[in-house]
């Protein structure tokens, strides 16, 4: 593959939507921001998705406390489905 510059975009480079939902993924991740997939669609280049990515704000999630458990869940009907079978 040739270089890819800042007015290239995503889609003309080969990107569809699996690569777009990736991409924001780790977006989301990496960065810790609440970007939208409509972001990326909107703005396919790289320099217009450099200015989305500096203007994004934090996402405000709360991280996941895992609960301590001392005796087992009931199953559910599925599983107990599976179970009988």
């Amino acid at each position: 593959m040739n270089e890819v510059g800042r007015h290239d975009g995503f889609f003309e480079l080969g990107g569809h939507s699996l690569l777009a939902a990736q991409l924001v993924s780790r977006v989301r991740q990496q960065l810790n921001g609440d970007m939208a997939l409509r972001q990326l669609f909107n703005h396919p280049t790289v320099a217009e998705l450099a200015k989305v990515v500096d203007g994004l704000q934090a996402a405000d999630t709360d991280s996941i406390e895992p609960i301590e458990r001392n005796a087992p869940l009931a199953l559910s009907f599925s599983q107990q489905r599976l179970w009988f079978l």
